[in-house]
């Protein structure tokens, strides 16, 4: 399931702020005080915009960080660092962004303290080439690593583009993220192809539910990627991946 970016973009909020002001200037000798508090009125209408934004993006609050894991990062605790307030999306956090190691894929799980319904996502990069270009998403799902996750059927797959400041959202089928308790993201490309996939934020668009009580689940899971699942693609040849499409 490929689904096309809405984009909501700085000259998207230019140009209806100007549609809003078009009557300003037909006030004749009254023209330059109007002019002025045109200008105050769109400064305050797109700071609320973007305040408005920003609680709607504000799923983050809900993110379970210190059980979010990554499989086949080079710091495991970058991907934690991924869920930040709207309003930090076009920064790289300072201790570093989320970097893919073997190669460029990634499997991140996201677990929450509430039920939640997911509206949209935002994968924000680093650069344009070593950003994400596809993204396969589970729900509900504590199972998924680099032995299986070929085999899977996702919930939705995003071809996504290269943003880094964060204007691009990806919206759900949002009847089937109802009761979301947790979310894993397998980044199985970037834009250029690269070795390496960089991520600076992730943003989770929607609404917060009950509280989710955990029972302590014991499992095994892949840190790193295997060699076998993971080889250069000089080794790869004309083959995939084990278990993938061939």
């Amino acid at each position: 399931v490929c689904v096309r970016a809405r984009v909501c973009s700085s000259a998207g909020l230019r140009q209806a702020m100007s549609a809003g002001g078009g009557g300003g200037g037909g006030g004749g000798g009254h023209g330059h005080g109007h002019a002025h508090g045109g200008a105050c009125a769109h400064e305050h209408g797109a700071e609320d915009l973007e305040s408005e934004r920003g609680r709607a993006w504000s799923l983050y609050k809900y993110v379970d960080t210190p059980k979010v894991r990554v499989l086949n990062a080079t710091d495991t605790a970058a991907a934690a660092r991924c869920f930040r307030p709207f309003d930090e999306r076009a920064t790289v956090p300072a201790d570093g962004a989320l970097e893919s190691d073997a190669d460029e894929e990634l499997i991140v799980h996201v677990p929450f303290t509430a039920s939640v319904k997911v509206k949209a996502l935002m994968f924000v990069g680093v650069d344009s080439g070593s950003a994400p270009r596809t993204v396969r998403c589970f729900i509900n799902r504590d199972d998924v690593d680099f032995t299986n996750v070929a085999d899977l059927e996702p919930l939705a797959e995003f071809d996504t583009n290269a943003d880094l400041v964060g204007e691009l959202e990806y919206a759900t089928k949002y009847a089937k993220w109802q009761n979301v308790q947790s979310l894993t993201l397998h980044i199985s490309a970037n834009c250029a192809d690269e070795d390496v996939t960089k991520v600076s934020f992730i943003g989770i668009k929607g609404e917060h539910g009950q509280k989710i009580t955990r029972e302590a689940v014991i499992a095994v899971y892949e840190a790193r990627a295997m060699p076998e699942d993971h080889k250069t693609k000089a080794e790869q040849g004309a083959t995939s991946k084990p278990g993938g499409a061939s």
